[in-house]
């Protein structure tokens, strides 16, 4: 297993890893995750924040937390709290938190995916952990609360509409 400095939440049994420089706000978008998911429908977990270990197991990435951090999440202000969680979930979506300058206006499939331990992801950009919920629920809404690696990411623009590829 390799770990890397990343969050990640499983959104109906679907893990999105959510990735992006120190300090982005990879831990505040889990927990606004965890948070919203009542009010929109869907059930969210919390796999792991800080540190997530991936495996591959059948051509599928797993996501974990490593020993010492499960059910843990920094809360900033609070510090570190317990929530519930699960050992563990296949991944099926990337956000990563990143500049505006470096989020492309209409992603085209290359932009759109990424690779983790050889398995390509759909992937997602966002500028704020805020933005970033808005984006999953947007997905989330195109795939009918079903995240999926096959599904077909939209690509958000800047001015709200949304296409799909």
């Amino acid at each position: 297993m390799t770990t890397i400095h990343a969050s990640c939440v499983a959104v109906n049994g679907t893990g999105v890893l959510i990735r992006g420089p120190s300090g982005a706000g990879k831990s505040r978008l889990a927990h606004k995750i965890l948070l919203a998911a009542p009010a929109h429908g869907f059930e969210a977990r919390l796999v792991a924040d800080d540190r997530v270990a991936l495996g591959v197991t059948d051509g599928k990435v797993f996501a974990a937390a490593p020993d010492g951090l499960k059910g843990l999440i920094e809360v900033r202000g609070l510090g570190i709290v317990r929530v519930p969680y699960v050992e563990q979930a296949p991944v099926g979506l990337a956000i990563d938190l990143t500049e505006q300058g470096e989020i492309p206006r209409m992603p085209d499939i290359k932009q759109s995916t990424t690779s983790l331990q050889g398995v390509i992801l759909p992937r997602a950009f966002a500028l704020t952990p805020e933005n970033g919920l808005e984006v999953l629920l947007i997905l989330i809404g195109q795939s009918n609360a079903k995240l999926e690696s096959e599904m077909p990411l939209a690509s958000v623009r800047f001015d709200g509409k949304t296409e799909r590829p």
